[in-house]
């Protein structure tokens, strides 16, 4: 009794502590990068985060935060805002940080929730918490890390059987932002009805009528979790028609379905995209481009149709949409990278090949980066060789897929269940 009550103490300290740690440290980068923006050229934040203050200082005036050129989100991200205008403005970075720390900690949870260990779930929050990618993106003023945020509640709420919960989050993410669209059907097909213990058991085989039945037809979870991320989805989409009309539309909703950014970025469609700038018909080729990545999208949405494994599906369809997307900059990696500290137990990787790994993923961004130097401060005509690099980023990228999912684990093996306890 009393060395169980020791080992849980002290695990929950621990994480306590790196909680902390990351929060402060996230504080001081803050700090830094608001001295930076004071006296340096090179500035530290992100210029959509000036988007977000000045669309702000727009709903402070009682006006329209479209008012502001590029504001294309929610206008509830600009009243979340509206301490920038008020009180100070690097409020928001305060937010979004705190946030970002939150996420690490509904991370372990969801491993816990798995039945892995203390230690084991401490370093995969300690992955995001220590990540500097999303010390960055926080930081600098991005706003990505609450739909990181309500994204992995999301999915422990579903995993703690909240379905309520879980649906409202799920609504209002799509509301926030269009990309989580896409897990709706991993999460309607996870939510199936469960086989009774006894026929696993028994060795029954089930039919594959009976299979597709449970799969696809609605039952109590799904219903419930359908219509409260109905609710939180309509509701303040409903309002903020009302508020700016046919304006909100547009620019939170259509501009990103139609958006086509001939800008360089690690896409494998931006130089197609370039070419065709002038071509009016080019909308059909970009969707016939984009049905291979719909089509995985679909087919891992129904390989991992298990709620155990739907972690992994988020993940897997995920990375798939951001690495096959018509537009991929790397605040897009933070779609995926929220995910990934939920399912690396399951991988079973050494350290080595998880190194190994991560280095293919960092050398094709390091190709791709130094041939867009070139092009963006040297001046010099290379949008091929960029293009060609985003291809390359590409393989890397399936292949860093195909190998976790070769590797991934869908059931703890018992043995490894008993050294977690």
């Amino acid at each position: 009794m009393v060395q169980q009550s020791s080992r849980f103490s002290v695990g929950k300290v621990k994480l306590y502590h790196h909680l902390v740690l990351a929060g402060l440290m996230r504080a001081g980068l803050i700090v830094v990068g608001e001295w930076q923006d004071q006296n340096l050229q090179l500035k530290y934040t992100d210029v959509d985060y000036h988007v977000f203050t000045d669309g702000a200082a727009y709903v402070v005036k009682g006006e329209s935060p479209f008012l502001r050129e590029t504001y294309r989100y929610s206008p509830l991200l600009a009243v979340l805002l509206v301490p920038n205008v008020l009180l100070h403005p690097a409020f928001g970075k305060v937010l979004f940080s705190a946030v970002d720390v939150l996420v690490g900690y509904y991370a372990y949870h969801i491993v816990r929730t798995a039945k892995f260990s203390e230690r084991k779930a401490v370093l995969c929050a300690c992955l995001w918490l220590y990540n500097p990618i999303t010390f960055a993106v926080s930081t600098r003023g991005s706003s990505d890390s609450i739909l990181a945020l309500i994204v992995v509640f999301s999915l422990f709420a579903l995993l703690k059987n909240r379905d309520t919960a879980a649906g409202l989050a799920y609504g209002f993410s799509v509301h926030l932002k269009m990309y989580t669209a896409v897990y709706a059907l991993p999460i309607y097909l996870a939510l199936q009805t469960r086989l009774p213990s006894g026929s696993a058991a028994k060795g029954e085989l089930e039919s594959w009528r009976s299979y597709l039945s449970r799969l696809l037809l609605p039952n109590r979870r799904k219903l419930i979790f359908l219509g409260s991320s109905a609710a939180s989805f309509f509701v303040p989409t409903f309002l903020c028609y009302m508020a700016y009309s046919r304006e909100y539309i547009q620019e939170a909703f259509l501009y990103h379905v139609s958006r086509r950014d001939v800008r360089h970025n690690f896409s494998p469609l931006f130089y197609p995209l370039y070419l065709a700038t002038e071509n009016t018909s080019g909308g059909g080729s970009t969707f016939a481009a984009l049905l291979p990545q719909l089509l995985l999208m679909l087919l891992l949405s129904f390989k991992y149709g298990q709620l155990s494994d739907l972690p992994f599906a988020l993940f897997c369809v995920t990375f798939v949409l951001v690495s096959f997307n018509k537009v991929c900059t790397s605040q897009y990696f933070l779609w995926y990278l929220c995910l990934l500290p939920l399912v690396l137990p399951k991988l079973g990787l050494s350290v080595r090949r998880s190194v190994l790994l991560l280095l293919m993923w960092l050398g094709g961004q390091a190709l791709w980066l130094v041939e867009a130097y070139y092009l963006e401060f040297g001046g010099k005509p290379l949008f091929l060789h960029v293009w060609v690099a985003g291809l390359m980023f590409l393989v890397a990228n399936t292949f860093i897929l195909c190998f976790m999912m070769a590797h991934y684990q869908s059931h703890i093996p018992r043995n490894k269940k008993a050294k977690n306890k």
